[in-house]
Formats: structure tokens, sequence, C-alpha cells
């Protein structure tokens, strides 16, 4: 698993989450307990990048086994739904089938 900024940098720990891909109002809102730094943390339980114990848990309880293999992630990307937000969440990249078959 490999996390990446806008700009194609790989992410390679909290630290590095916060150089290259900040929240919107910088170290303002990287602080503990906030949902930026909360979710680079998740990723970030190990020394290498990988999604979080509950992701997984989400994923396999609602996907075939070996429906989606996750290969890269980007967080905090603009979304438009209702204007111009920015999202903590992350966009995906995944093998198999597209959209995974539910169970």
């Amino acid at each position: 698993m490999r996390i990446f900024s806008k700009s194609r940098e790989e992410i390679l720990s909290v630290d590095d989450w916060f150089a290259k891909s900040p929240p919107k109002r910088g170290a303002r809102h990287w602080k503990d307990y906030r949902s930026a730094k909360e979710l680079a943390k998740s990723w970030f339980r190990t020394p290498d990048a990988a999604p979080p114990e509950e992701l997984l848990f989400y994923l396999q309880r609602s996907f075939p086994a070996g429906a989606v293999i996750l290969t890269d992630a980007y967080p905090v990307q603009l979304t438009s739904s209702n204007g111009p937000q920015l999202s903590q969440l992350f966009s995906f990249r995944w093998k198999g089938r597209y959209p995974p078959a539910r169970r």
C-alpha cells in the first residue's frame, strides 16, 4: 500500500503527510484528536503505510475475498458535490473488478 500526495509524492509517515498533504488550514487543524491528523495516524500505526483495521474489517464484510486489493491512496481530495470542499477521506485505486461485486 502506498499513499501519495496530490503532486504524486509518496507519503512515508505522519510527519511526511503533513509536509506533503496538509489540511486546508495547515497547523491550525493538524492537532491530536482532529480528523486530519487522526486519519494520518490511523494509516501509520506501523512503520509502513497500511489500511486501518477498521477499514479492512468493513471491506472484508462488504466484498468477496480478493475482490478489492488496495494499491494506492490519496488523502485530502477536492470534491464538488455541493460546491468546492475538501474531503478528509481517501480516494483509492484497486485491482480487480470495478465496481467490486457485493456479497
